[in-house]
């Protein structure tokens, strides 16, 4: 059983600013979620591009359907935008899956380097791991 304030709500969403292309996340999300039980697949849309994605986390020990989505856009002065949101699942499991999900991308990214850490944290001199592991 999880206490629900240690789950996010349906509203739920995160804005990060990773130190990588959209080309690098479509390599590192995947090899990051895989890690912790999790899969990251890519949604192919009409707007699908080299420095745009649409991908969805899933939890296979929790059923089909994304627990989340996300979207990630390069930007102009480098580096992207990923926007991290609740899947179509919206039930408790769903929503547990999704916080540990969000947690191992965010601790993905941090030791490659890609995202600061909080205040007073600083980033590390190099990389905690391969970049692209």
């Amino acid at each position: 059983m999880v206490d629900s304030a240690t789950v996010p709500s349906v509203d739920f969403w995160l804005d990060w600013r990773p130190g990588a292309s959209v080309d690098r996340l479509r390599r590192i999300l995947p090899a990051v979620a895989e890690a912790a039980g999790l899969r990251v697949v890519e949604r192919e849309l009409l707007t699908t591009a080299p420095g745009w994605a649409m991908l969805e986390l899933l939890d296979p020990a929790t059923g089909p359907g994304s627990v989340g989505t996300m979207r990630a856009q390069d930007l102009p002065e480098g580096g992207s935008q990923l926007f991290v949101a609740p899947g179509e699942r919206r039930e408790e499991a769903a929503l547990a899956a999704l916080n540990r999900g969000a947690l191992a991308l965010y601790c993905g990214l941090l030791e490659r380097g890609l995202l600061a850490p909080p205040a007073p944290l600083e980033p590390p001199g190099r990389p905690l791991v391969a970049p692209e592991a």
